[in-house]
């Protein structure tokens, strides 16, 4: 009678040489299996012939491994109290600009007080409208040609990061030969035909650039958005 077949499949037979040529092959395999290792007989690190001290090995390894993930964390700590630093500035910024009495102290306000609560070192504020005497004038604020905005920006309301550039005297006025690098903050007024541009300007060629979050930016626009609103819609 001939035997039944089976259908488990047969087991190969792994031998001492094929472990050795595996993990040869493999050499970072402890390190992303370092629980093998409580299961192993390791030799004595004062064992002497030819067997190699691979206790010690495995050990310095896993030294090296922890010192890594150290410095990553340090790190990361280092990123989140920036982040934390920068929030605070900006909340400070936030809620000086909501305090604003006029429109006049609010402009004030962006271009002076915000250059200190944010450490920058030019913060200046544009207006462009097709028909100019829809703007008030304000002695701070400067004016451009319809049109500068969008070349600048691409769209409403974008936000971009230059950096290593020479600092344009119609959006900087006379602190522009400082501005190595700009932060660039489009907004929409509440005037139609009318936009606005909010400018950051630093001495530092890499303190801007492509890359770099602008969500902090972002939202100083829009709280400068509301706040604009308040004081250039004409009352009823």
């Amino acid at each position: 009678m001939s035997k039944k077949p089976s259908n488990k499949p047969e087991t190969e037979t792994i031998s001492a040489s094929d472990v050795r040529s595996y993990l040869l092959e493999n050499e970072g395999f402890f390190l992303d299996h370092g629980d093998v290792l409580e299961h192993l007989a390791l030799p004595a690190s004062g064992e002497k012939g030819n067997v190699a001290d691979f206790q010690s090995h495995a050990l310095n390894a896993l030294r090296h491994r922890v010192a890594m993930m150290d410095g990553v964390q340090e790190e990361l700590i280092d990123v989140a109290r920036s982040n934390m630093s920068s929030q605070a500035r900006v909340h400070e910024a936030c809620l000086a600009a909501l305090d604003a009495r006029s429109l006049e102290h609010l402009v004030h306000v962006i271009c002076a007080d915000w250059v200190d609560i944010l450490g920058a070192d030019v913060v200046s504020l544009c207006f462009e409208a097709e028909d100019f005497d829809t703007l008030p004038n304000i002695d701070s604020v400067n004016f451009l040609e319809p049109g500068s905005i969008a070349a600048l920006l691409g769209k409403a309301e974008a936000v971009m990061l230059y950096g290593g550039v020479e600092g344009d005297p119609a959006i900087f006025g006379a602190a522009a030969d400082l501005v190595k690098a700009e932060a660039l903050v489009g907004l929409t007024l509440p005037i139609d035909g009318a936009y606005g541009l909010l400018a950051f300007g630093a001495r530092d060629a890499d303190a801007f650039s492509p890359g770099q979050g602008t969500e902090l930016l972002r939202f100083l626009g829009h709280i400068l958005e509301r706040s604009l609103a308040k004081w250039m819609t004409p009352t009823p």
